[in-house]
């Protein structure tokens, strides 16, 4: 089973894909909308997940 992530990156990709095979401008800009919407989830799931402080290394 896909993590959210990897489905979002999947789908931001696919909608920018079919943008590009898109003539009509209009359903191209409304496959780029939606890729836009995917890439912003994407990075709300990288930031919710990186850590917030780097503990520090003890010489030892």
């Amino acid at each position: 089973m896909p993590t959210d992530l990897s489905y979002f990156l999947v789908r931001a990709s696919e909608e920018r894909t079919a943008a590009l095979r898109q003539p009509d401008p209009r359903v191209r800009h409304a496959h780029l909308e939606l890729a836009e919407r995917y890439e912003e989830r994407v990075r709300e799931i990288v930031t919710r997940e990186e850590p917030l402080f780097f503990p520090s290394r003890r010489n030892g």
